[in-house]
């Protein structure tokens, strides 16, 4: 990654995807990419660990796709999301890497959106619109193209109480707005896009963190130390999110790896098994 003067309107974009035992909402986050405005984009699927069902589905579905597919596997042993996605950033041929996760089924205009607002030194954080059970159920029976839904169509279903806001479906211009909280580092859940070489710079995410939680807050506070900031595409870039149950059992699970994070935010930041070790 040493490229100087990267044409952000015609660079290659990669989508990283995590996944684990759910092809049903993995397929349609595909499918859903396959309905972009923007095609100049490549899609790699990190899987920990999920059984052959997956894999037999990307094998079928990847026939039918207008962008390339990869599809990593690792041996599922524990929750190890800074992992697969370190796997995935290392086999990533595009110069800008957007993040989702294996329910975030994409709006058409998401790539080409995000596109619009990558910008040098900053990452770049979308929204998330959360479906309630019932219609997740409903949409993974009898699959549409939630993709090309209009605003209409997400302020009925708010009413409805399927979703759980329809602000986020407006595209707005907020200018000098997306930077108000360029320092911040709460509230990601995963939801940005990046510059590769900046990813490189902090050696991606820390795998020291495993099970649930904080590692993509854990990877935000390092990039700020390197003055790489944090622009909001509120607004403009949003994907549904499927409903599934949390992946903790309890406070105690929750809050295993904050001490981690505590120390990255004191400062305390030592060497760790990152991204480095998927480089060739």
């Amino acid at each position: 990654m040493n490229k100087t003067n990267i044409n952000p309107k015609t660079m290659l974009i990669s989508v990283v995807i995590t996944s684990f035992n759910w092809p049903e909402a993995l397929e349609q986050c595909l499918i859903a990419l396959n309905e972009q405005t923007d095609t100049n984009f490549e899609v790699i699927v990190s899987d920990d660990g999920s059984n052959k069902e997956t894999e037999n589905m990307i094998n079928k579905l990847k026939k039918n796709l207008g962008y390339t597919l990869t599809f990593l596997w690792q041996k599922h042993i524990r929750f190890h999301i800074s992992k697969t996605r370190n796997k995935g950033i290392a086999k990533a041929k595009g110069d800008y890497i957007i993040f989702l996760d294996q329910d975030n089924i994409c709006n058409e205009h998401f790539i080409a959106n995000h596109r619009k607002h990558a910008q040098k030194n900053y990452f770049c954080l979308h929204q998330r619109i959360f479906i309630n059970k019932d219609l997740t159920d409903l949409f993974l029976k009898k699959p549409f193209s939630l993709a090309k839904k209009k605003t209409l169509w997400v302020l009925k279903e708010r009413i409805k109480g399927n979703l759980n806001k329809y602000l986020a479906s407006i595209n707005l211009p907020l200018g000098k707005l997306r930077y108000t909280q360029k320092t911040e580092w709460k509230k990601t859940a995963s939801c940005f896009a990046i510059w590769k070489k900046d990813l490189l710079l902090v050696n991606g995410f820390n795998e020291n963190y495993q099970d649930w939680g904080y590692e993509d807050s854990d990877l935000l506070v390092r990039l700020l130390a390197k003055n790489i900031f944090r622009k909001s595409a509120k607004y403009s870039c949003f994907v549904y999110h499927l409903h599934h149950k949390t992946s903790f059992r309890s406070e105690e699970e929750k809050n295993k790896n904050l001490p981690k994070l505590q120390a990255t935010l004191a400062g305390n930041i030592t060497p760790f098994p990152g991204l480095d070790q998927h480089l060739s």
